[in-house]
């Protein structure tokens, strides 16, 4: 996260001064009506950052956009591609460097990401 983002995060955040001692665990919370006060599970921090994640194509609805000339960027581990296996065609970009490899200004910016009218 960058600044910007923490000054707008709902969450309640803890900034420690410079002599203050870390804090051991603490209440990850939502400031929403609906939670006031409630401390947030990990799965309801899961469920909350999914729903902001645009649609996710299933397999089928996958291999039509790529037939169509998507690229279908593959970020799943290298434990799951190995229990399931490669797509046939898929650029494979691991997670961690996902931003990166995407980047217009990065130098590690991938050659298939070139194409800016090509949909992913």
């Amino acid at each position: 996260m960058i600044a910007e983002d923490l000054l707008s995060w709902p969450g309640q955040l803890y900034l420690p001064e410079e002599d203050d001692p870390a804090p051991t665990d603490p209440p990850y919370q939502r400031d929403d009506t609906s939670r006031r006060g409630a401390e947030m599970t990990v799965d309801d921090l899961l469920a909350e950052a999914r729903s902001m994640l645009p649609h996710r194509p299933g397999p089928a609805e996958a291999l039509s956009a790529q037939a169509k000339g998507a690229l279908l960027v593959d970020i799943r581990g290298d434990d799951q591609r190995w229990a399931s296996g490669l797509i046939p065609g898929a650029l494979v970009l691991p997670r961690n460097s996902l931003e990166w490899r995407c980047d217009p200004d990065s130098p590690w910016r991938h050659p298939a990401m070139n194409d800016r009218s090509r949909p992913l």
